[in-house]
């Protein structure tokens, strides 16, 4: 009996050491698998947050180009603003060529990756809910943005319409004169005076001035994005 107890002991004591051998194999092997798992999940943080970083370095760049044509715009719109009215005189030729410039601004963003980031589960990927914050707050400032860049847009058109009624676009073009019996002469002294046209011209002026605060917000917010990226970024050094 005694040395059936002895082997029966000596078993359980070795099956132990089997069972022990093999649950240590089971929790190194998934260890392994949580590690390599963990480094893939790094290396997509890494790779994103750099794609993001190169979006908003190009937005920076494109927000920067944007407020500096808007500033041109404005300055345009208020020497236009300037020379209209009932009694307005004819301005010089350098003047009336500047305030023919009938221009706007179109300010599109990198948002590719931006996009992509906030339609799938990428957003997941990032550790920051800072980031993620910032992220997902972007895309209505900058529609808020593009709302009055729009508006401004459409004032430009009424600007074009009325620009045309009064000035003859044949003239701008010597070469093609022959083309018609009798051309007709711009009137723009009736351009300027035109109601109508300074009413625009004012409007489109407010609605510029409420879309450069927006690009300014925008660019604050740009700039928060790509501090916070670098910062992040600073956990793969």
């Amino acid at each position: 009996m005694k040395k059936i107890i002895n082997h029966l002991g000596e078993n359980w004591i070795k099956y132990g050491f089997e069972t022990l051998a093999i649950l240590i194999g089971i929790l190194g092997a998934l260890s392994l698998e949580n590690l390599n798992e963990d480094r893939k999940d790094r290396k997509k943080e890494y790779i994103l947050l750099q794609q993001l970083k190169a979006d908003f370095e190009t937005n920076q760049q494109l927000i920067e180009e944007g407020l500096e044509e808007q500033k041109l715009y404005t300055i345009i719109l208020q020497l236009t603003l300037n020379h209209t009215g009932p009694e307005v005189e004819m301005p010089e030729p350098e003047v009336l060529d500047s305030i023919d410039n009938l221009n706007y601004t179109t300010l599109e963003l990198v948002y590719g990756t931006i996009n992509l980031n906030l339609m799938t589960d990428q957003m997941d990927i990032l550790k920051s809910d800072t980031l993620k914050t910032l992220l997902s707050s972007f895309p209505g400032l900058y529609a808020s943005y593009k709302e009055y860049e729009l508006a401004s847009k459409e004032g430009t058109l009424q600007q074009r319409h009325l620009h045309h009624k009064h000035v003859a676009i044949l003239s701008m073009r010597p070469d093609l004169q022959s083309m018609t019996q009798t051309s007709h002469k711009s009137d723009h002294l009736g351009w300027l005076r035109d109601r109508d046209y300074q009413n625009i011209v004012m409007d489109r002026l407010l609605q510029m001035e409420t879309a450069v605060d927006k690009l300014k917000d925008l660019r604050v917010k740009n700039e928060d994005i790509l501090k916070q990226i670098n910062q992040e970024l600073t956990r793969f050094d």
